[in-house]
C-alpha cells in the first residue's frame, strides 16, 4: 500500500471486499470521489481497497490530498489488474465473501453505482 504495508486482495474471506481501481491521472476517478467516499462511509463491515494504477509516483499524495479513508494498494506488477481485467479506470468491484464477483462497474461512479454497491453488499435486502 501507499503506507508500506501488505493488503490481501481477493479470495475467500470473512467479509465482502470492495475493490476500486483508479489512477491519479484519471479525471473520471477524481469526479467519482464523492460517490466513493459515500460508499466508504456506508460499507459496514466490508473491506474497501483502492488499487492504484500508473502513474504510481503520485498515489500517496493523491490519497492524502483527497483524504481517502481506505488503504490504497500499489499494483506495480499489474497482477491484480490482470486478475480482475481492470483495463479502464475507474473500475469498482464488489467481491462476495467467497471471492466471487457480486458487482462490477466501469466508468465514473454515480448515485446508481452507490445503490448497486449497497445491494451487492446486502443481497437479501432487495425486493423485486
Amino acid at each position: 500500500t501507499t503506507q508500506q504495508t501488505q493488503v490481501d486482495i481477493g479470495g475467500a474471506r470473512a467479509v465482502p471486499q470492495i475493490l476500486y481501481f483508479f489512477s491519479s491521472a484519471c479525471r473520471y476517478c477524481l469526479a467519482s470521489l464523492p460517490q466513493l467516499q459515500e460508499i466508504a462511509t456506508a460499507r459496514g463491515t466490508a473491506e474497501l481497497v483502492g488499487v492504484g494504477l500508473p502513474p504510481y509516483g503520485r498515489l500517496a499524495d493523491y490519497a492524502g490530498t483527497h483524504a481517502l479513508r481506505f488503504p490504497v494498494a500499489v499494483d506495480s506488477a499489474g497482477d491484480v489488474a490482470k486478475r480482475y481485467r481492470a483495463t479502464m479506470t475507474p473500475m469498482l468491484m464488489v467481491l462476495a465473501a467467497d471471492g466471487s464477483v457480486a458487482y462490477k462497474h466501469v466508468g465514473q461512479l454515480d448515485a446508481d453505482t452507490v445503490h448497486a454497491v449497497a445491494a451487492a453488499l446486502d443481497p437479501g435486502s432487495q425486493t423485486h
